[in-house]
C-alpha cells in the first residue's frame, strides 16, 4: 500500500496554525487578530483548543492533487487549503445546529451560529483574494454548493426522524452531495493552473471516494445514527425490509441489539462493505494515468480500513453463528414435540406484514419466494391458520402485475417464486383465483425443450442489476431442471391435468435431464439432492408410467448410496450431513413409498431430531448458488461462499428456508407413520 508523503502533514500543520489563530480570535470575542510567531503557532497547534488544532485530512486536502498540477505555487495551495478547511469548520457547525447536537435553548447555539457565519465569510474572503469576480471558479463553487445543499435538504427532509424509502440513486446523491464542497479545492487548483480539463476526472474520483466513505461510516456508526433517529441507508433497509416498520410507527422500535443482529449476522453489513470497496476501486480507476500518488495512497488507506472492518465482521458472524447453532438435543425427542417447536420457530419468524424473509444476496432478503416456500411447509396440515391467512394476504397484495411473484417485491417476476407461491396458495384457493399466477408461470416455459426458465425475458432483471445489453443472460433465461420440476408440481397442484401439453412437455424435459447414475443436477442449488428430490416428486405427482418408475427407482438407489453412515445426507457430492439435504432426501423417498427404504428414512429422521437447535430451527449452510447470468452449467464451476454478487453460494442466514424444508419432511413422515 502506498504511503502519504510526510510533506503533506507538514503543510497541514502550517495551515492548522493559521486556522487556530483565527479560532483564537473568534473565541476571544471576535477581537482584532494579533501577529504571532512560529513558537506561538506551534503552541496553538498542540493545544486542546477546538477542532481546528487536531491535524486532519482537511488541513492538507488540496495537497493530494498538486503533483498533477505542479505549476501552482505552494503558497497559493496553502491559501486554498486554509479556505477549504475554514469552510469545512463552517459546515461542521451548521451540521451541529441541523442535527440538534446543540439544544434549541443552549446558550452555545447562538455563538455557534455566529461562528459559522464568520467562518463562511473568512473562507470566501480568502477565495476572493485568489480569484477575480469573473473567474470560472465561481461557477464551479455555485455548482458544488447546490449539490451540497440539495443533499443536506434531502437527507434532513426524508431520513432524519422518519422512515422513508431510500433507493440506491438517492443514497448516491446524498453521499456525494454531502462531500461536494471538497471538490471546490480541485476546481480552485485546476483554475489556478489553467488546466480546467483536469476537473472532471479528479472530481469523479472524489465522488466515488465520498460515496464509499459515507457508506462505510453508515455501517460503522449505525448505533449513533439509530440513537439520534438519523435513519441512514443501512438502517432504513433493515427497518423496512426486516419487518420493523410497523413497530417504529406504534412506538415500540426494536432495540439496538436486534438491529445489530440483522446487520451483522445476515451478511448485510459485509455486502455494503463490498460496495464500499467497489467505490474505492472506481475512485482509483477514474484517475488512471494522472499523477496523484498521495490521493491514491489516501484512497488505499480507506480501502484497507474497509477490508479490515469486513474481515472483523465476518469473524464475529462465523464465531457467533457457530456457537448459536450448536445442536441442543442429546437424547431422543418425541417427533410431535420437534414438529411443534419447528412450527413455532417459523410462525414467530413471520413479520407483522405477513411475509417471511431469508437469504441475503445482492438483492437483500427474499420475501415473495421465501414466503411461498415457508407457507407451503406450514400449510401442509392447516394448523397455523392465522399465520397462513396473513401470508396469503401479503402475497396477493404483492403479486406482480404480470400475475406471478418474484424473489422480492422489487424484482421482476420469476418462475420459481411463482411456482412456490402457487404451491402454497393452491391449498387455500380455487383454480379461478390462481389463474393469473398459472398463466404467468406458463410464460416461462421454453417452446423448444419444454423446460421452465427462471426469467422469461432478460431486460427487466438486467435493468434491476444495472447491466448493459452486452451482458449475456442465457444461463438465467434457459431451461433449468430444478425450476422445471417445481413448476410441474405447482401446475398440477393448481389444477392442470396430467395430459395437458404443458405438463407433458415439462415431464419430457425432466426425463432427458437425468444422469446415468440416477441423479439430477440443479442450477440454483448446491449439489445434486435438491434437483433429484423435486424431479422424483414431479414425476410421482404426475403419475408414474413404467419408464418413470424405472427412473425413480434409479434415483432412489442413488440416494441410498450417498446416504452417510449417521443417517444424514450431504449435497450428494462431498461434506458432512446437512439438515436441508437430509430433509429433501427423506421427502423424495417418502413420495415413492417403497417398504425397503423405511430403514434409511428412519435413520434420517432420527438424525434430524438430534440436530434441532434449541430455538426450534436447524443449522443453515451455504445451499443457494447464484451463478453468473451467462452460466449454463454451474455444477462445473467453483462458487465463493459470500453474499454479494454472482458466482457465489449463500446460506439461509435466518434459517427459515432450511427449517421449513425439515418441517415438511417431518410432517410427511408423520403422515406416513401416523406419528408413531
Amino acid at each position: 500500500m502506498n504511503q502519504i508523503d510526510s510533506r503533506l502533514t507538514e503543510e497541514g500543520e502550517k495551515v492548522a496554525a493559521v486556522a487556530a489563530a483565527y479560532y483564537a480570535e473568534l473565541e476571544g470575542g471576535f477581537e482584532k487578530p494579533v501577529d504571532i510567531g512560529p513558537a506561538q503557532q506551534q503552541a496553538i497547534v498542540t493545544s486542546k483548543f477546538d477542532q481546528g488544532v487536531n491535524l486532519s485530512v482537511y488541513h492538507y486536502y488540496p495537497f493530494f492533487f498538486i503533483d498533477e498540477l505542479p505549476q501552482i505555487s505552494v503558497e497559493k495551495v496553502r491559501q486554498v487549503a486554509l479556505a477549504g478547511y475554514i469552510y469545512t469548520q463552517h459546515l461542521f457547525r451548521l451540521d451541529a445546529l441541523i442535527d440538534r447536537d446543540i439544544g434549541e435553548h443552549d446558550p452555545a447555539r447562538c455563538k455557534t451560529f455566529l461562528q459559522a457565519a464568520l467562518l463562511h465569510e473568512k473562507s470566501l474572503n480568502i477565495l476572493h483574494s485568489l480569484f477575480a469576480p469573473d473567474s470560472p471558479f465561481w461557477h464551479y463553487l455555485d455548482i458544488y454548493h447546490k449539490e451540497f445543499s440539495r443533499a443536506v435538504f434531502l437527507e434532513g427532509a426524508k431520513h432524519v426522524g422518519r422512515i422513508s424509502p431510500y433507493p440506491d440513486e438517492e443514497r448516491q446523491q446524498i453521499a456525494r452531495g454531502k462531500s461536494a464542497m471538497a471538490k471546490v479545492s480541485v476546481a480552485a487548483l485546476a483554475i489556478l493552473a489553467q488546466d480546467e480539463a483536469k476537473i472532471a476526472p479528479l472530481t469523479t474520483s472524489q465522488d466515488w471516494a465520498a460515496e464509499g466513505l459515507q457508506l462505510y461510516d453508515d455501517v460503522n456508526d449505525w448505533k449513533r445514527d439509530y440513537r439520534k433517529k438519523s435513519y441512514s441507508y443501512p438502517l432504513t433497509r433493515i427497518i423496512t425490509e426486516g419487518g420493523f416498520e410497523s413497530k417504529m410507527v406504534d412506538g415500540t422500535p426494536p432495540d439496538a441489539k436486534t438491529i445489530g443482529q440483522v446487520l451483522y449476522y445476515s451478511g448485510f453489513a459485509q455486502n455494503l462493505l463490498e460496495h464500499v470497496e467497489n467505490c474505492y476501486q472506481e475512485a482509483l480507476c477514474s484517475i488512471d494515468g494522472l499523477n496523484c500518488p498521495n490521493w491514491v495512497a489516501y484512497v488505499e488507506q480507506l480501502w484497507g480500513k474497509c477490508r479490515k472492518l469486513k474481515d472483523d465482521l465476518n469473524q464475529i458472524k462465523d464465531r457467533t453463528l457457530s456457537v448459536y447453532q450448536k445442536p441442543a438435543k442429546n437424547c431422543p425427542v418425541p417427533l410431535p414435540s420437534v414438529v411443534e417447536q419447528a412450527r413455532h420457530f417459523l410462525e414467530s419468524g413471520q413479520t407483522d406484514q405477513g411475509y417471511w424473509g431469508d437469504f441475503h444476496t445482492t438483492a437483500f432478503l427474499s420475501t415473495g419466494w421465501v414466503t411461498g416456500y415457508v407457507g407451503a411447509a406450514l400449510g401442509a396440515d392447516r394448523t397455523s391458520a392465522d399465520v397462513l391467512a396473513n401470508a396469503r394476504r401479503w402475497l396477493f397484495d404483492n403479486q406482480i402485475p404480470q400475475g406471478g411473484w418474484a424473489y422480492d417485491e422489487h424484482l421482476p417476476i420469476d418462475a420459481d417464486s411463482t411456482s412456490w407461491c402457487l404451491i402454497f396458495l393452491s391449498g387455500l384457493e380455487g383454480k379461478t383465483e390462481l389463474s393469473q399466477g398459472i398463466n404467468a408461470l406458463l410464460t416461462h416455459q421454453m417452446a423448444g425443450d419444454g423446460g421452465f426458465r427462471t426469467y422469461a425475458i432478460s431486460d427487466p432483471i438486467r435493468e434491476f442489476m444495472h447491466l448493459d445489453v452486452s451482458t449475456d443472460f442465457s444461463g438465467w433465461c434457459s431451461s433449468q431442471l430444478c425450476v422445471t420440476a417445481v413448476a410441474v408440481q405447482a401446475l398440477l397442484g393448481a389444477g392442470l391435468e396430467r395430459d395437458a401439453q404443458e405438463i407433458q412437455s415439462a415431464l419430457a424435459y425432466i426425463r432427458k435431464q437425468q444422469e446415468s447414475d440416477g441423479y439430477w443436477e440443479s442450477y440454483w442449488w448446491d449439489g445434486r439432492v435438491y434437483g433429484t428430490c423435486h424431479a422424483i416428486k414431479a414425476l410421482q405427482m404426475a403419475g408414474l408410467d413404467k419408464g418413470d418408475k424405472r427412473r425413480c427407482h434409479k434415483a432412489v438407489q442413488w440416494l441410498l448410496r450417498v446416504q452417510l453412515k449417521n443417517g444424514s445426507w450431504n449435497n450428494g457430492i462431498a461434506g458432512n450431513g446437512r439438515p436441508f439435504h437430509t430433509a429433501l432426501a427423506i421427502q423424495a423417498l417418502l413420495s415413492i413409498g417403497e417398504s425397503k427404504i423405511q430403514e434409511a428414512v428412519a435413520k434420517g429422521i432420527n438424525w434430524l431430531l438430534q440436530e434441532q437447535v434449541d430455538d426450534g430451527s436447524w443449522r443453515s449452510y451455504a445451499i443457494l448458488r447464484v451463478p453468473h447470468p451467462w452460466t449454463l452449467f454451474p455444477w462445473e464451476e467453483h462458487f465463493l461462499e459470500q453474499n454479494n454478487g454472482t458466482g457465489v453460494i449463500v446460506r439461509d442466514h435466518l434459517r427459515q428456508f432450511t427449517t421449513a424444508t425439515v418441517l415438511g419432511a417431518l410432517m410427511d413422515y408423520q403422515a406416513v407413520t401416523k406419528g408413531d
